[in-house]
């Protein structure tokens, strides 16, 4: 029988809320799923604008939801800057 020790997700899982997350358990290490939407140089400001909202709005509707709780993942929208941010900081790391 296989027991799970901990997710590796940044915060405790709202699927899994009995199991630790890693760095409850004491492990410097956290794992995710990521996707993104990268637009070529010169696309306007509108655009840039407008895709992020876009996202946001469809991965907030309940068809949605439902589809990734299946899995078990938590979808998060963030913008361009904080999804900068959080690449940079893996970088770094």
């Amino acid at each position: 029988m296989a027991e799970i020790l901990a997710v590796s997700t940044v915060k405790c899982s709202p699927y899994l809320p009995a199991i630790a997350w890693l760095k409850t358990a004491r492990i410097d290490a956290e794992g995710a799923a990521g996707m993104a939407a990268i637009a070529p140089p010169r696309t306007s400001d509108a655009v840039i604008a407008k895709i992020p909202r876009e996202v946001v709005e469809t991965i907030g509707t309940a068809a949605i939801r439902t589809k990734l709780a299946a899995q078990p993942m938590e979808a998060i929208g963030d913008n361009p800057v904080e999804f900068g941010a959080r690449i940079n900081g893996e970088i770094a790391r």
